[in-house]
């Protein structure tokens, strides 16, 4: 549990203050930094591609999108 390989993060930001959801997302960064792979689920796409390097969008259980967090930005 102290050095996880992947995390599963679901709706991150959900009913938190604006800056409890700041330390998460910097959190979730230094995560990734040190190599952790984080599946990040969520619905506010500000905070869902914050920490990421890479996104896929999807709707209805389709893939709409595949690419780079700086492409969809």
């Amino acid at each position: 549990m102290s050095r996880p390989k992947y995390m599963l993060i679901d709706e991150m930001s959900f009913g938190l203050a604006p800056p409890i959801v700041k330390r998460l997302v910097e959190t979730v960064s230094q995560l990734v930094a040190r190599g952790t792979g984080v599946l990040l689920v969520g619905q506010f796409a500000e905070v869902a591609l914050s920490p990421v390097n890479s996104v896929i969008v999807m709707r209805s259980g389709k893939v709409r999108f595949s690419g780079s967090a700086e492409e969809i930005r």
